[in-house]
């Protein structure tokens, strides 16, 4: 019964190494396909990240949604506008 015993635990350590390694494959071929370091232009008419605007862009922003805001609810209640 002790060599059964010796034996599944010596299975079980070679299981987990098998599974890091598909594991590993795997992260290295999404790594490939996501061109991994690499950075992509961004799409045209799409904003860039927050970190790459400056602060007037983003008070630009900011001004333009809460005249919008104010636009949307001034349609919601044209009493307010009288």
């Amino acid at each position: 019964m002790a060599d059964d015993e010796q034996s599944a635990s010596g299975v079980v350590p070679a299981l987990i190494q098998t599974f890091i390694g598909q594991l590993r494959a795997v992260a290295e071929g999404v790594e490939d396909l996501a061109g991994y370091g690499q950075r992509l232009a961004p799409a045209p008419g799409v904003l860039p990240l927050p970190g790459a605007l400056s602060a007037a862009q983003l008070t630009s922003i900011a001004d333009s949604i809460a005249a919008q805001r104010c636009s949307i609810e001034a349609l919601k209640n044209p009493a307010v506008l009288l």
